[in-house]
């Protein structure tokens, strides 16, 4: 017996250009979100470093995890200016 597809391949992009692509937004804007927010790049074993890789049904489950947490006014949230509303 087959082993069943658990559905459609997954789509992979492979730069940090296609994610941001993806997002409609600039790399450097995937960047930081990786860094601070965890959106799900994967670094490519043995690379290096600067190779990157991304699903897109991690990215979209993603970004509808985050909510409202990824707009332009939270881009510009500086570390400082978060407890000022206390």
């Amino acid at each position: 017996m087959a082993a069943e597809s658990p559905g459609p391949p997954r789509t992979r992009l492979s730069s940090w250009k296609e994610i941001a692509a993806h997002f409609g937004r600039d790399v450097s804007t995937l960047r930081r979100w990786h860094k601070h927010r965890g959106v799900p790049v994967y670094r490519v074993p043995g690379g290096s470093g600067r190779s990157v890789f991304a699903y897109t049904d991690e990215l979209d489950a993603w970004l509808e995890g985050a909510g409202d947490g990824v707009d332009e006014q939270a881009d510009s949230t500086t570390p400082s200016s978060a407890g000022a509303n206390a």
